[in-house]
């Protein structure tokens, strides 16, 4: 048999090896590319109440039972609050201008849900 038309002797299990390699690298990328919270600092429901109270907030984002917001100086902070309770109930003790002079934003997240419970 000419050597050009020699078969390929692969080890069993050769093509998972790269696979899992391949799989490492792509999750690795998806790391650097996203890093996630890696500058957004958690605070207790009571730091972000005072906050809110001494009108440092300028910017809310509601998601589920997350409050992400944003300070005047551009601080990114998030805390928790009880599923139930809403950012409105929250604030309510707030003065009339410092209420007005924060923006809140309500993100829908029902469509991430259902593709969550299907998993």
């Amino acid at each position: 048999m000419p050597p050009a038309m020699k078969p390929k002797n692969n080890k069993p299990g050769s093509n998972f090896i790269y696979l899992i390699i391949i799989a490492l690298a792509a999750a690795g990328l998806f790391l650097i590319m996203n890093p996630g919270d890696g500058n957004v600092k958690k605070v207790p429901l009571d730091e972000f109440l005072q906050e809110a109270k001494s009108g440092e907030i300028a910017e809310i984002q509601v998601e589920d039972n997350r409050i992400n917001y944003t300070l005047i100086d551009d601080t990114e902070k998030y805390t928790f609050k009880e599923q139930e309770e809403t950012v409105g109930n929250l604030l309510e003790d707030l003065p009339d201008d410092i209420r007005n002079e924060i923006s809140i934003e309500v993100v829908p997240t029902d469509g991430q849900r259902f593709w969550m419970d299907l998993l």
